[in-house]
Order: structure tokens, then sequence, then C-alpha cells
């Protein structure tokens, strides 16, 4: 074997043996408006629809509380409120989502953890496996 191979075997090695063991585990929040959980796809089966985890996404959008939407109180709905969400879906729901920005509004689809991390302090988060997440504050 030539010097010059030696980089290619290590590729092939890294992608055909190590990467295919890989765990892609993407750790997102959930929830709405003041609370939320910091969940990981690796330890949720089909949290994103999807059986291929490297499709998850995490993402944030604000919402209008409309008179049919069970995730708001009936002085929302009457009001019209603003509220922000937050969850884990995959990346062909994100493109359809971006489809209707009057429904989803600011919204942002992202592949890294915690990426979709309220910006309000306000927003109280709890990590589901590990307790309280310090690291929504920093």
């Amino acid at each position: 074997m030539s010097i010059s191979s030696k980089p290619i075997v290590v590729i092939f090695v890294f992608y055909c043996l190590v990467l295919p063991l890989t765990t892609f585990a993407l750790q997102c929040y959930t929830g709405s408006y003041t609370q939320c959980m910091l969940v990981d796809s690796s330890k949720i089966d089909n949290v994103c629809g999807t059986t291929d985890p490297t499709n998850c996404r995490c993402a944030r959008y604000k919402f209008t509380c409309t008179s049919d939407d069970t995730g708001c109180t009936q002085r929302e709905q009457d009001q019209q409120t603003a509220k922000w969400a937050y969850i884990v879906t995959s990346h062909v729901m994100c493109n359809e989502m971006r489809q209707m920005p009057s429904m989803y509004q600011q919204l942002k689809c992202c592949n890294t953890n915690k990426c979709n991390r309220p910006q309000s302090k306000k927003v109280k988060c709890i990590n589901i496996f590990d307790g309280v997440d310090e690291q929504q504050r920093k």
C-alpha cells in the first residue's frame, strides 16, 4: 500500500465502519409559551415522525390562538393571543411549515442541540432525562 492511499483507507473505514455505529441524537425543546422540556431524540422512538434520526429537526415558531386551538385557553382564543411553540419534527415537515408563514410565524428549523431554545428568560424548561436545564440560561 502506498503512502498516498492511506488517507483513502482511513476515510473508507470511518464512513463504512465507524459512522454507522454512531447514534445521531438531537436535543430539542418541546412545549409552548412559558413551559417546555428538553428532549433527546435518541431516547424516544420515532419522536420526529421518521425512523431515520438524521432527518430530525428542532423548530420554534410563533402562532396565533384560534377558536379551535386546544393549546390555548378560552381567553387566549378570544383575544387571539400570540404564543411560541417548540417542537421536534422532521426535515420534511419543516419544509411544509415554511410554506405556511401566516400559521408558523418566525419559524426556525435547525439540527443542532438546543438550537430552538426559547429566547425569553420567562420560559421555564426542564430536561426530562437529567432534571433542570441549566444550559438554557447561558
